[in-house]
C-alpha cells in the first residue's frame, strides 16, 4: 500500500543529493507531503553541501538541515570501535554500519524539533541500511512513522531503474547523476582511515607536526621514552595503511596482524580531539590529536 499525505504532513528526509533521494524528495512533495531534508556531514570527501541544500530547495524541500556530525561520530562510533577492534569477516572496517545510527540520531532529533509525523530514507533491501535507520528511528522515538520508497508498491512499480529515475527528476528540475564514489568514500572508511594514519604517523614518523607539553600546534602528542619503543612495532603498518589510503584501491586496508598492532598502540591512548590532517602543505582530510601518557 502506498502512503498517502493528510494535510499538514511533515516528513524528515534524510538526503543525500544524490539520485535516489532527489526523487524522492520531488515524489514525496508531488504527494502533498511537507518535506524537510537532512543531510549529514560524516566525513565523506568531495561533498559540496551548498549544492546539496540548492538542490534540495529547488526539488520542493521546504527547509534543508546540514549536521556537521564528524566530532560526534568519531568520539561516540569510531573511536569505540576501533578500541575494541571492530571488524566484519577480517575484512569490513562497518564504516557504514557505525554512520547509520549517528545520522538516526539527529533525523529523530529535527523530527521532534519540527513536529514531523514521518521521517524518510534511500535506503534499498540489498543491505541492511533500512533495518538501521528505521529501529534506531523507533528506539528514539516510537510515534515517528517510516517511509520506505523502495519498499512501496507505488514507488516501485513507477521507477524500475536509473532511466526512469532520471526521467522523473527532469520534469521541471534537472537532477545530475553524481559520479559514483569509490568503495572507500561510498564506505566511509575513508574518514577511519585518516584516523587511523593521522595517530600512527603524529606518533611514530614526525611527518605532522608534534610538539612535547605544549597545546600550541594542531597535532600533539606526549609520550614517555619506554613507550616509544613498543609502539615502534607498527612502523610497517603506518606504511602499508597510508599507502593504501592514497591509492584508495581497497576498502580493506588492515589485516588481523596489523588490527592486533594497532590495538596495542592504542592501550596507551589517553584521549583522543578532532583536528585537520595535513601533509606538506596540503589538507589531507579529518584527523586526530592524540595524547598518550
Amino acid at each position: 500500500m502506498s502512503v498517502k499525505a493528510n494535510p499538514g504532513d511533515k516528513v524528515i528526509l534524510a538526503y543525500s543529493g544524490g539520485l535516489d533521494t532527489s526523487i524522492i524528495l520531488k515524489w514525496l512533495v508531488n504527494k502533498g507531503f511537507h518535506v524537510v531534508c537532512y543531510c549529514a556531514n560524516v566525513g565523506q570527501f568531495g561533498e559540496n553541501f551548498d549544492k546539496v541544500k540548492a538542490k534540495a530547495i529547488a526539488l520542493g524541500a521546504s527547509k534543508v538541515y546540514i549536521e556537521d556530525l564528524r566530532k560526534e561520530f568519531v568520539v561516540d562510533y569510531i573511536w569505540p570501535a576501533v578500541q575494541a577492534n571492530a571488524i566484519y569477516e577480517s575484512r569490513y572496517l562497518l564504516g557504514t554500519s557505525l554512520a547509520r545510527p549517528v545520522i538516526s540520531k539527529k533525523m529523530v532529533e529535527i523530527a521532534n524539533a519540527e513536529g514531523a509525523q514521518y521521517v524518510a530514507h534511500g535506503a534499498t533491501g540489498k543491505g541492511n541500511d533500512q533495518v538501521r535507520f528505521e529501529l534506531c528511528a523507533q528506539a528514539l522515538n516510537a510515534n515517528l512513522k517510516t517511509i520506505a520508497p523502495w519498499r512501496d508498491l507505488e514507488f516501485i512499480e513507477k521507477f524500475k531503474g536509473r532511466q526512469d529515475l532520471i526521467a522523473y527528476g527532469a520534469v521541471g528540475v534537472s537532477v545530475m547523476e553524481r559520479p559514483l564514489p569509490s568503495p572507500l568514500d561510498s564506505e566511509v572508511t575513508a574518514m577511519w582511515m585518516v584516523i587511523v594514519i593521522s595517530m600512527l604517523t603524529s606518533l611514530f614518523m614526525g611527518s605532522l607536526q608534534t610538539t612535547r607539553g605544549e597545546d600550541k600546534v594542531l597535532h600533539v602528542v606526549r609520550y614517555k621514552r619506554w613507550q616509544r619503543r613498543r609502539l615502534d612495532a607498527s612502523v610497517n603498518l603506518i606504511a602499508a595503511a597510508w599507502k593504501l589510503f592514497k591509492l584508495r584501491r581497497s576498502k580493506c586496508p588492515l589485516d588481523a596482524t596489523a588490527h592486533r598492532r594497532l590495538y596495542e598502540c592504542m592501550q596507551h591512548v589517553r584521549e583522543l580531539r578532532l583536528g585537520v590532517v595535513t601533509e606538506g602543505e596540503d589538507t589531507v582530510g579529518l584527523g586526530t590529536l592524540v595524547y598518550i601518557e
